[in-house]
């Protein structure tokens, strides 16, 4: 030691270091937890929960410090510190101190081996070749990124809508697609456009373009479109950032907004050089043709939303008792249908008890969405919604247009604050 503060699990004596138990406690607690988890946001969070604090120490001048909780960076540090068993740290090397070891050298190295693997830097967006990343959006304006996860020896490369608090509170789902296959669609599609003569006149003529300087153009495009399949991955993101001003992708189709300017630049291309745009032209044309492309690319959504609320405690409705019959009544009737298939809407009417359009009404009400519902039993449906009009209706099956045509308001979530807490990033010691 030169002076200061010992380290954490440490006291300075006149003999040298000796070990504090209460903080050398929380030392081998942290390793023990580090080894089992092999997170560094895990272990704190367990110290964080079993509300740990460094001791009081004093300065030379007697000024005390300590006793605060334990924050992030002491637990980094204590994981990487090799003080801990029995070593200090050099310049380029560790010696052997003169203090006592607080864990084992087989803890130790175990402890470090996880380190290093943490250290490993994980690919982002710019490490892959995933060309479409920055240009992306979905067709709800949102911006989509490259997501990478690791699963199963592998890493998954997935586009991802941004999750906008307003789209949250409407129960707008985010649009996943797989990055390898979208680029793989979009090349193609960009490729097919350019060998299209008819697509690729209409939309250079944007520019201005016609008679002999048009057709000598869109003769370029199957050329044009030949280098393009040809271009190595590495350089398809500043070829794309040039030609596309902005990529849509939809549940049915992907649009792609082609800069005609850089379009035209790139079919009279002769250069064996990378395509690169040029940005400082880009306001001398606001020429644009979007090219839409029929192709489901979004991945299927596994959890769909189900807006189905428990009744608030705080609730004096009374549900009509001639709404809740009817639909009792709607589900009786879809139980005749599903236990009687031999027989005809006619015969199933009878059985109902009821004339065969009836039936039928009441068969439609059974795709009534489920809010509708609840509020019927909870008795809190618009005042204008009742037995006869619920009857009569030609019940839409968009549930988005139910709640326009019967009163209600479009469902909203509440959004909770991010838990950072949970995630390793701590709230203050006050907090």
């Amino acid at each position: 030691m030169h002076g200061g503060l010992p380290p954490f699990g440490y006291i300075a004596t006149p003999d040298g270091l000796k070990i504090d138990e209460p903080e050398a406690q929380i030392v081998r607690f942290i390793f023990d937890e580090f080894l089992r988890t092999r997170r560094y946001t895990k272990v704190m969070t367990a110290v964080r929960e079993r509300g740990y604090c460094s001791s009081v120490k004093y300065s030379p001048r007697g000024k005390p410090r300590g006793g605060n909780p334990i924050n992030p960076s002491t637990v980094y540090a204590i994981v990487q510190n090799p003080m801990y068993v029995g070593e200090i740290r050099g310049h380029d090397a560790t010696y052997p101190g003169e203090h006592e070891a607080l864990i084992t050298r087989e803890i130790w190295d175990k402890a470090q081996i996880i380190c290093q693997e943490r250290k490993k830097r994980k690919p982002n967006n710019r490490d892959t070749d995933h060309f479409l990343a920055g240009l992306l959006c979905d067709d709800l304006g949102r911006h989509m990124r490259l997501d990478l996860k690791w699963k199963r020896g592998k890493y998954y490369k997935t586009y991802v809508s941004s999750n906008a608090i307003w789209s949250q509170k409407l129960f707008l789902r985010q649009y996943r697609s797989s990055a390898d296959q979208l680029d793989e669609v979009v090349l193609a599609a960009v490729a097919e456009f350019l060998c299209d003569r008819i697509k690729l006149r209409k939309a250079l003529k944007g520019l201005g373009l016609f008679g002999e300087n048009l057709e000598t153009l869109a003769e370029k495009g199957p050329a044009a479109s030949d280098r393009l399949t040809a271009t190595k991955k590495p350089y398809l993101h500043e070829l794309f950032k040039a030609i596309a001003h902005r990529v849509e992708l939809g549940e049915d189709q992907i649009s792609i907004e082609f800069r005609m300017l850089e379009v035209r630049r790139y079919l009279e291309w002769r250069s064996e050089m990378s395509f690169r745009g040029r940005p400082s032209n880009w306001s001398c044309s606001d020429a644009r043709y979007n090219h839409v492309v029929a192709v489901r690319a979004v991945t299927a959504e596994r959890w769909p939303s189900l807006h189905i609320n428990p009744r608030k405690a705080s609730c004096k409705d009374t549900p009509d008792k001639k709404l809740v019959d009817l639909i009792r009544s709607a589900r009786k009737a879809q139980r005749l249908v599903e236990e009687n298939r031999e027989l005809d809407l006619d015969d199933l009417a009878k059985m109902h008890g009821c004339r065969t359009a009836q039936f039928a009404r009441l068969i439609r009400l059974n795709y009534l969405a489920p809010d509708i519902v609840t509020a019927v039993f909870d008795g809190t449906q618009p005042p204008g919604l009742n037995r006869k009009v619920l009857l009569n209706s030609n019940v839409p099956t968009d549930w988005a247009v139910q709640r326009k045509l019967y009163g209600f308001q479009a469902p909203e979530r509440a959004i909770d604050p991010r838990n950072l807490y949970g995630r390793g990033m701590w709230p203050s010691a006050s907090g």
